[in-house]
């Protein structure tokens, strides 16, 4: 959905400064683009549910981050977790059309694979069609 993606991508550009600083604004969605510097942030739509509940419609969306680090240490990437949780928990983006009625962390994990981190971070958004 266009109106969430843009809503998520404008609260990391106006939000809280130091996820944004920490990545230097390196934040794309779906893939970041060859040979991008580290560290980066890529978010995605996992799932998409509509939901219907009594006279109320409501979208049921999973999006995950996913954080990228090339650093020998894990100081860093975790330093990037707490900031983009600082962010985005329980965040209210402005999403044209509807209203957010939940931004909830449901997931994070951190691996270290081909010398590179990567937290993992899943959030449910409930949004209420207006």
């Amino acid at each position: 959905m266009k109106t969430l993606f843009t809503g998520i991508y404008n609260l990391f550009i106006t939000g809280t400064p130091a996820i944004y600083t920490n990545v230097g604004g390196r934040f794309y969605l779906t893939e970041a683009p060859q040979n991008t510097a580290f560290p980066y942030i890529v978010y995605y739509l996992a799932n998409n549910d509509y939901d219907y509940q009594f006279v109320e419609d409501f979208e049921d969306f999973l999006i995950q981050f996913n954080i990228f680090d090339d650093k020998a240490s894990a100081s860093n990437i975790s330093t990037y977790f707490e900031n983009l949780k600082t962010l985005f928990d329980w965040s209210v983006p402005t999403v044209t059309g509807y209203t957010v009625s939940r931004f909830v962390r449901e997931f994070a994990q951190l691996v270290r694979d081909d010398e590179v981190w990567q937290y993992t971070v899943q959030y449910r958004v409930l949004l209420q069609k207006n």
